[in-house]
């Protein structure tokens, strides 16, 4: 009895080891969310939004296992760090120092400067409310096709593409601030997600913030301290210091207090570098203002973001169609397949609608609110424009004249 009894446990402990292989070879990672965990499935299929996803009964032990380590000692990867020059300390939240300074302002249309060049690896730095998820259906089917590694479910900045996916092309969108804070605003106010950080843990709410966020009008919106709603564009692309939660579905206030009590600092190895960085995290929606507190003026900070324009593809999101053709010119992908992409405008989480034109809420605002989003984006604007007089000549040079041309965000056709 006895040795059937061992037979049988032997028997038991080979098939649950074989079963949580086969488990873990079909979902080979596991994803953490503040006290939840759960296998997250491979590829790039899940929609960044929608947080449920399926856990093997067969791993659940496991499962718990991690989220007794996550609750006892924090988030399993520090934060991103910034890099902070000995010869420049004043960032401690953007990443940024003075060697970032472009040489000239000659390079901004370099056709060999570019991330990636020549590869078949890309990444989406994917600014929010910038007609990200119509270029998501457009990846998605281009790098299946044209057998390219892609990379677009979550919304990452500078920091985390050079630490994660160093050496791949970059794309990007960009839209008006003006445009981009109002639509984010009608998108948190119409509660098309649960609100942040829970249902939308990237989109740099602290846990406080999201408590109190003001959504009756988009001038208590705009006015709310910090909020990190603004300067989006320049934030992300010049790399920001904030929490971990690209493995973060829901519930992420452990994440957050890891970041914000300084646990990840704290794990830092190396007190050389521990030193250089604040003992504990910032509201990622202050990092502009830290900015200027330290010394950053606009320029120094619009040079260093001409310098990063250089080195990535980016569309506008207000000329999607000849954002798609210029896309496809660069990587080879099919551009007529594209452009029946780009005509549907995708809403995370909502209805799709058929359109040529994307929306702009500048002509349904009152001047007032439209002054007030304006000043609470100043850089982004200069960007913003910036990036428009790139993003022009590209496409001229790229033989897209009539694109061109007809790219002007401001004119009412």
């Amino acid at each position: 009895m006895l040795r059937s009894a061992q037979t049988f446990a032997v028997l038991l402990l080979v098939w649950g080891a074989w079963y949580f292989l086969a488990t873990w070879l079909v979902n080979p990672t596991i994803e953490i969310s503040g006290g939840k965990a759960a296998f997250n499935p491979p590829g790039n299929s899940k929609p960044q939004d929608d947080p449920q996803v399926s856990v093997p009964s067969a791993a659940r032990l496991t499962l718990a296992l991690v989220e007794e380590q996550l609750q006892s000692s924090g988030p399993p990867v520090p934060s991103p760090i910034p890099h902070v020059s000995s010869k420049d300390p004043r960032t401690l939240a953007l990443n940024v120092t003075a060697e970032d300074l472009p040489p000239d302002a000659l390079g901004i249309s370099s056709q060999t400067s570019r991330f990636g060049e020549g590869g078949k690896t890309l990444v989406f730095l994917r600014i929010q409310k910038t007609a990200g998820t119509t270029l998501e259906r457009i990846m998605e089917r281009q790098c299946a096709l044209n057998g390219w590694n892609c990379d677009w479910n979550w919304h990452v900045d500078w920091n985390y593409v050079l630490q994660k996916h160093a050496g791949k092309r970059i794309v990007c969108f960009l839209r008006h601030p003006v445009d981009r804070v109002y639509s984010e605003y009608l998108f948190l106010s119409q509660k098309a997600h649960t609100p942040p950080p829970q249902g939308m843990p990237q989109w740099d709410y602290t846990p406080e913030q999201a408590a109190s966020l003001p959504l009756g009008s988009i001038e208590d919106y705009a006015l709310f301290p910090d909020n990190p709603v603004h300067e989006r564009g320049a934030r992300y692309l010049l790399g920001f210091r904030r929490p971990y939660i690209f493995m973060c579905f829901e519930n992420c206030e452990l994440w957050w207090k890891d970041y914000l009590e300084g646990r990840d600092v704290r794990r830092m190895k190396d007190p050389k570098e521990r030193a250089k960085l604040p003992p504990n995290g910032s509201a990622p929606g202050a990092a502009m203002r830290l900015a200027g507190e330290a010394g950053w003026t606009d320029a120094e900070l619009l040079e260093i973001l001409r310098g990063r324009l250089a080195r990535v593809e980016f569309g506008i999101a207000e000329c999607f169609e000849a954002s798609a053709r210029l896309l496809a010119k660069r990587y080879g992908w099919d551009e007529r397949s594209m452009l029946q992409v780009a005509k549907g405008h995708y809403r995370a989480g909502g209805k799709n609608s058929v359109s040529n034109r994307t929306r702009r809420h500048r002509d349904e605002l009152p001047s007032h609110v439209v002054r007030l989003l304006e000043e609470k984006n100043r850089l982004d604007v200069k960007l913003f424009y910036l990036a428009l007089e790139v993003f022009r000549e590209r496409l001229r040079t790229a033989g897209l004249k009539v694109e061109a041309e007809h790219c002007n965000p401001n004119s009412e056709s």
